[in-house]
């Protein structure tokens, strides 16, 4: 049975990571061996936990862009720097974040991972201005 939070955990996930970012996990291996997984994402991840009102999504989209800065997380860092820009974040607090970041993670890991969200922001302009 299907679970509320699961429902609405998926449409949540939708939501704040887009339907590419979505469907591209889907097509992926990690949800082919164990789509458990990502039952629990939808239904613990964002059907909860984003949707407790303790912290705005746009303060847990801080959050999740500096722990996977300071995990070198790259890749999920651009799905996440669209996920901030989504709920409010602007370039410039993405930049202060990465900045800030630096004196905490090391200045090489905060400098990967504002590359990355310059680099997704500047993609995101150019696909919007197309």
């Amino acid at each position: 049975m299907t679970k509320r939070s699961e429902v609405d955990g998926a449409r949540a996930r939708r939501d704040l990571l887009g339907d590419q970012a979505v469907e591209r996990h889907l097509a992926g291996p990690v949800h082919a061996a164990a789509p458990e997984l990502t039952r629990m994402i939808d239904e613990n991840l964002f059907g909860e936990i984003w949707q407790d009102p303790a912290l705005t999504t746009r303060e847990r989209a801080l959050v999740t862009v500096a722990a996977l800065s300071a995990n070198g997380l790259l890749g999920q860092l651009r799905t996440y720097t669209g996920v901030a820009v989504r709920t409010g974040v602007d370039r410039q607090a993405l930049v202060q974040t990465a900045v800030q970041l630096a004196f905490y993670i090391g200045f090489p890991a905060a400098g990967n991972a504002l590359a990355v969200m310059v680099e997704t922001l500047d993609n995101m302009e150019r696909e919007e201005a197309e």
